[in-house]
């Protein structure tokens, strides 16, 4: 087999900077090294074609490093060269150390992978009482929680991490627990919550000390923070017009879990190494086994050659070999680590960019075929005829010409501008500037391309390349402006935010003015305040709480169709109360 003839020749040797370093005294045959010149040159030849600021790539065979090298630079603007020891945000390849970390403490009798999560965090809920009841520790990991990604809850907000357990009973599932393969970063962040709460310590702390202390992974760590206190990082960097521009680190620490890690090539394959093993003082085999295997059947067009998800992993299959394997994007970044558990083969590519999503996936395969005896290096050729081919797309798009003749919107702009509120995607402020309507959504900047009447479409002020989202005003029955919607979430209807009231119409000082008796020949109507609360009874029935809508309206809320508007004068002084009910006005004349 032509496994052993590698194997046999290869013994520890790595490659570091190009120059071979041998960690006993075995040295690789003359053919090995001729494909491992094979990797480099490809490499080096796909940084330049692919224009990637940088990169760097990690090989692991049969437990030993033969491949360990930087290229490009860190930052675009800075010759500094990317080493063995730069570290880049690994993105969703995080994933797997929750995993094992939830292994270990399976391995210790403290949970069960089947155990349910309410039995651990007792305040979780979902909007699907049965999901609430039934949903496990394996369903948290494999994707079947029946949530979609529901990203927008989380991406650049600044929450603590404890506090999604709110926001979940707010979210829409799509489908049944267990129904469908559904990619969700938001249940390895309750993951992480269980595994602090079984530990008695942080998800940081316990992969810290019990993954990457073991492991020898000293330049590892948990925030970008974190890592622009180093010396050795990489920048993150997207293409926008055709140009490379360095862009601000995505700060992910809530949901770290699902994807905060940065690590280095040097670090990772210690890892690989570990996951390519029989297991040991860090892990029961058993335990590593089952999470390589499949729990959820994926089938999905954008996963080509995945079949499955196991705990923390992806599996399928490539040229007939069993992989297992995991890509992670933030901002910035795409990483890779491609696993042939049967080969004993191991690959990790960590980027600096975020604009050639492909390339490390295919650059994997790759490197192991190569590796394998498979001379066909076409692969980088289609990784570019892929991203030609995504960017004809989208220069299509760009070019449809807009309807000048669209109406505009119903109402002077001044009259949008607001924030808005759901219980679960948090808060949405509306700002006019220089004329024009924007949308920030945590601290992150929407354009509005304005669709018609009060239709638009919304796009990432800071990426060109990001998914446009559909978008409206709805009024309310008075007529104001009442809710805003936005199709955060691409398999659910949009998610609709309330108006919020104005925190000076819930002060007490601007409260007190309506405070009083009104009467009209028909009835009359007492208003007081209670702390910050007005309340309206009429005569023989219970007093109902008023909510403000506008400046001197409130509604009803026992009763939403009834409106209260106060008539005030150039003096801030009230003369008249004019009650709406079914269809009919009432004017009140202040009696006291």
């Amino acid at each position: 087999m032509f496994k052993d003839k590698l194997f046999a020749g290869i013994g520890a040797l790595t490659m570091i900077g190009g120059q071979a370093e041998a960690f006993d005294t075995v040295q690789p045959d003359a053919l090995i090294q001729e494909r491992l010149e094979k990797v480099d040159l490809l490499m080096n030849q796909a940084l330049e074609s692919l224009r990637i600021p940088g990169m760097a790539v990690g090989i692991v065979v049969d437990g030993k490093v033969v491949f360990l090298k930087g290229y490009g630079v860190r930052n675009f603007t800075d010759p500094s060269p990317v080493t063995e020891n730069t570290l880049f945000a690994i993105g969703s390849c995080s994933k797997a150390f929750t995993t094992f970390a939830l292994g270990q403490l399976v391995d210790e009798g403290l949970l069960a992978w089947d155990d349910p999560v309410i039995r651990y965090l007792p305040e979780f809920r979902l909007k699907d009482v049965h999901a609430t009841h039934h949903l496990t520790i394996r369903d948290l990991v494999t994707h079947r929680s029946g949530l979609p990604r529901h990203d927008m809850v989380w991406y650049n907000a600044e929450f603590p991490r404890y506090e999604i357990l709110n926001r979940l009973p707010h979210l829409e599932p799509t489908y049944d627990l267990r129904e469908k393969f559904q990619y969700n970063n938001v249940m390895y962040a309750v993951a992480g919550l269980v595994i602090e709460k079984v530990s008695g310590i942080t998800w940081e702390e316990f992969v810290q000390e019990r993954i990457f202390q073991p492991l020898g992974m000293d330049h590892s760590n948990f925030s970008v923070e974190t890592s622009e206190q180093t010396n050795d990082f990489a920048s993150p960097h997207t293409e926008k017009n055709e140009k490379i521009e360095a862009i601000p680190f995505r700060k992910i620490s809530n949901m770290g879990p699902a994807g905060s890690i940065n690590s280095s090539v040097k670090d990772m394959v210690n890892w690989i190494a570990l996951q390519l093993s029989e297991g040991g003082q860090l892990i029961q085999k058993s335990t590593l086994k089952e999470m390589h295997q499949v729990h959820m059947p994926v089938h999905e067009p954008m996963f080509e050659d995945l079949f499955g998800y196991g705990l923390g992993w992806f599996t399928g299959l490539h040229d007939g070999r069993y992989i297992v394997a995991h890509g992670g994007g933030i901002d910035g970044f795409i990483s890779e680590v491609t696993l042939y558990p049967k080969e004993k083969i191991g690959v990790v590519l960590l980027t600096n960019s975020d604009s050639h999503g492909v390339f490390p996936t295919m650059a994997a395969y790759g490197i192991a075929d190569l590796l394998l005896g498979k001379e066909d290096d076409s692969w980088l050729s289609k990784v570019q005829e892929k991203e030609k081919q995504a960017k004809e797309m989208l220069k299509q798009s760009e070019s449809a010409v807009k309807d000048l003749s669209e109406p505009p919107f119903s109402r002077p702009l001044d009259q949008y501008v607001g924030e808005f509120e759901h219980s679960g995607y948090g808060s949405v402020q509306v700002i006019l500037k220089d004329g024009e309507l924007i949308v920030s959504h945590n601290d992150i900047c929407y354009l509005i391309d304005h669709a018609g009447h009060d239709y638009f479409n919304l796009s990432m002020e800071s990426r060109e390349d990001a998914r446009k989202m559909e978008g409206s005003f709805v009024f309310s029955r008075s007529g104001d402006i009442a809710e805003l919607r936005i199709s955060f979430e691409s398999q659910l209807p949009a998610i609709v935010f309330k108006r919020k009231v104005s925190n000076e119409l819930l002060a007490a000082e601007y409260l007190k003015h309506f405070v009083g008796l009104y009467e009209c020949p028909l009835f009359s109507m007492e208003i007081s305040l209670n702390g910050s609360r007005l309340s309206a009874a009429v005569p023989g029935a219970p007093s109902c709480v008023m909510k403000p809508e506008k400046r001197n309206r409130f509604s009803i809320k026992e009763v939403p169709d009834c409106k209260l508007e106060f008539v005030v004068g150039e003096d801030g002084m009230v003369s008249e109360l004019q009650f709406q009910q079914a269809g009919k006005t009432f004017s009140l004349a202040v009696k006291r």
